[in-house]
């Protein structure tokens, strides 16, 4: 019986260590510059503008706003059933001005993000999409595009 007790403390002891999760810093240079709020061409897509912006801080233009809130560092499982490590994400809100009243808060990963899927008024705003090109979670930036 103490065998028994001793191999299921083992077995227990085990199946906690191997679901330890460690931080995975993302840290891509900034771009060299970026345009701002104003209107470009990025490959197919049409940009109403770009940005770096560091956590905390915001960029307003007419009547809507954007704030980093926070940045999220990808993390890596050592649990022999866990996935790949899961991307750098930034969460984001988006408000409308001047009253700041919030529109959408949630979670971007690198890449294109429809904001119809946050049941955002897309066509309110002019805008259909963020592409964020780069997050550093090190350094808690993130670069990204507001695509029409």
């Amino acid at each position: 019986m103490r065998y028994l007790q001793t191999y299921l403390y083992c077995v227990l002891l085990l199946s906690n260590l191997g679901c330890m999760c460690k931080r995975l810093d993302s840290t891509p240079q900034p771009p060299n510059h970026v345009v701002g709020w104003q209107r470009f061409r990025d490959q197919d897509l049409w940009a109403k503008g770009e940005f770096v912006l560091d956590q905390g801080e915001s960029v307003e233009h007419a009547n809507l706003g954007i704030t980093i809130i926070k940045t999220i560092p990808s993390q890596k499982c050592s649990d022999p059933w866990a996935e790949q490590p899961s991307p750098s994400r930034a969460m984001l809100r988006i408000y409308r001005l001047p009253e700041k009243r919030l529109l959408l808060e949630g979670e971007f990963s690198p890449g294109n993000t429809r904001l119809i899927s946050f049941n955002f008024p897309v066509d309110e705003f002019g805008i259909d999409s963020i592409l964020v090109k780069e997050i550093n979670s090190k350094d808690q930036w993130v670069w990204f595009e507001v695509l029409e």
